[in-house]
């Protein structure tokens, strides 16, 4: 399923290919023969799947079924679609969502996915400190 699921439902939509194409440098991997890449935060979208010294997905439940849309800024520093880290998180999710966290293939789910992500963007946009101006502590 995963990957195939997405392809052929959300990704075959016109509107979600436009919105893709419009505001997001899409990248697709396949983590069955790539290794998942090293990037600060993905432990996060991992959940409970285990990576070996190679960054390959080492569980074979999570190699059968491993779908994860991660939406990053473009230091690739914040995830934009945060989503629960854990999988009672991930049922909840389920349970509420009607997917998986970070695992959003029905094209409403999707959209919708994508267009919180464009809005956490822009929040952090406005309220990021201007250049050379410290950052008020919280």
């Amino acid at each position: 399923m995963g990957g195939h699921a997405l392809r052929s439902v959300a990704l075959s939509d016109p509107g979600i290919i436009a919105l893709l194409n419009d505001h997001f440098v899409p990248v697709w991997i396949d983590v069955r023969t790539t290794p998942v890449p090293d990037v600060r935060r993905l432990d996060q979208v991992l959940i409970d799947a285990r990576l070996d010294q190679s960054r390959h997905i080492a569980n074979l439940f999570s190699l059968g079924f491993f779908l994860r849309s991660v939406v990053l800024d473009p230091e690739a520093t914040t995830i934009l679609n945060w989503q629960p880290t854990t999988l009672l998180g991930s049922g909840v999710h389920l349970w509420k969502d009607r997917s998986f966290a970070y695992a959003q293939f029905g094209v409403d789910e999707y959209r919708a996915m994508l267009h919180e992500a464009l809005e956490r963007f822009a929040f952090l946009e406005e309220n990021r400190p201007a250049e050379g101006v410290a950052a008020r502590p919280r």
